[in-house]
């Protein structure tokens, strides 16, 4: 078992592997193990979660979907556009 101690960071931490550093998340003051990476930030599941919802938020504020029925009506027009295009992937 190797123990590795981030730098900058208040608790130590342990890891079952040699092949894999062991990474807090960035997200302010949480110290949970990082299990994903956006661009440059290491997030824990909780904080991973809230910044894509964070996003999506903002998506449906800049194209008008304020609502939910509005969200429902856009998802109606567009689905057929975005199965064709998965498809096509």
């Amino acid at each position: 078992m190797n123990t590795y101690k981030p730098k900058n960071t208040i608790r130590s931490s342990t890891v079952d592997s040699t092949d894999r550093e062991f990474f807090n998340c960035t997200a302010g003051q949480c110290h949970s193990p990082a299990m994903f990476r956006v661009f440059n930030n290491n997030y824990c599941r909780e904080h991973y979660d809230n910044h894509y919802h964070s996003v999506a938020l903002r998506w449906n504020a800049d194209n008008g979907l304020d609502t939910v029925q509005k969200r429902k009506d856009f998802i109606s027009k567009n689905i057929r556009t975005t199965i064709s295009k998965l498809k096509g992937a």
